[in-house]
């Protein structure tokens, strides 16, 4: 996971992740510059890449946990 919000919610991601029980590494990109490189500056923004590097589905706009747990299980496809 990438999380592109501001340095100061930090510890709100990682309360957040830890509440939900994802295991995920979160990857921070606060100047932006991973959405930049992937043609997107919405946020939120997510999206799966799988283990052979392609991409397995994306979502743009408000989250929620289904939305989020389905975008992890197609990564680890």
């Amino acid at each position: 996971m990438v999380n592109c919000e501001h340095k100061s919610l930090r510890n709100y991601v990682k309360d957040f992740a830890e509440n939900q029980k994802l295991d995920t590494p979160i990857y921070y990109d606060w100047d932006i510059t991973a959405l930049g490189r992937q043609g997107t500056i919405n946020t939120p923004y997510l999206m799966s890449i799988n283990r052979k590097g392609e991409l397995a589905k994306y979502y743009s706009g408000a989250l929620n946990l289904e939305a989020i747990q389905k975008t992890i299980d197609l990564a680890l496809e």
